[in-house]
């Protein structure tokens, strides 16, 4: 059985790595420091961190009527949020426009479900 401080510690690791690909890996997205990635990373943590089990909780009708589905809308919703929250805090991450925020915000989000699917062993 993990700890939870393994659990804590892959989980902010994983919410890092998921931050430093988007910027990478988008073409719109860019930053001046490698620090300011770490700092993103950190927000996107803080808020899926303190933000997702509010928003699941306050969007728990919708995902029973949806049979879930709606969970990756909230999912989606948190990581743009900590985009935006990053960019208004002043780090030096720079959207090119809203396509390449959404975008960002998508491969941050299929990121993170994959390594939470590895990190949980559902996957052999």
């Amino acid at each position: 059985m993990e700890s939870l401080m393994y659990r804590l510690i892959s989980w902010f690791l994983l919410n890092l790595a998921a931050f430093y690909a988007a910027v990478v890996v988008v073409p719109g997205l860019n930053s001046r420091t490698f620090g300011d990635i770490l700092l993103g990373g950190v927000v996107l943590a803080l808020v899926t961190g303190v933000g997702g089990p509010i928003a699941r909780f306050v969007t728990c009708p919708l995902r029973l009527v949806t049979l879930g589905m709606f969970t990756g809308v909230v999912n989606f919703g948190l990581v743009l949020a900590a985009f935006w929250l990053s960019m208004r805090m002043g780090l030096a991450i720079h959207a090119a426009s809203t396509v390449a925020l959404l975008q960002g915000a998508a491969v941050a989000v299929l990121l993170v479900t994959l390594g939470n699917i590895i990190r949980k062993g559902l996957v052999a």
